[in-house]
């Protein structure tokens, strides 16, 4: 289905968040993953790859969003992970 899906990103509690926005890709899936006579039993759905952003920035704080268009479709989040690394340190 195509569904977009727009990652927002800011560093110390920043008005204006960065943001990137991608495409999610999908494929039915059915109940144990087969599909009889093209029929999923219980429900159908989307299975989804991991999406990763790059974000840019630094501060002491980050806040992070997600913004998808949704319209009869669903959309679920699983897990975040956030990977940051140190930089220099000011006194």
């Amino acid at each position: 289905n195509n569904q977009e899906i727009t990652a927002k990103w800011a560093y110390n509690y920043e008005e204006v968040m960065e943001e990137a926005t991608t495409n999610l890709k999908s494929e039915k899936v059915a109940e144990y993953g087969i599909d009889e006579y093209g029929i999923g039993e219980y429900s159908d759905g989307t299975v989804l790859d991991d999406i990763a952003v790059n974000t840019t920035g630094n501060g002491d704080t980050v806040q992070v969003g997600f913004e998808a268009e949704i319209d009869g479709i669903f959309v679920s989040m699983q897990k975040i992970d956030v990977f940051y690394k140190t930089g220099k340190t000011y006194f």
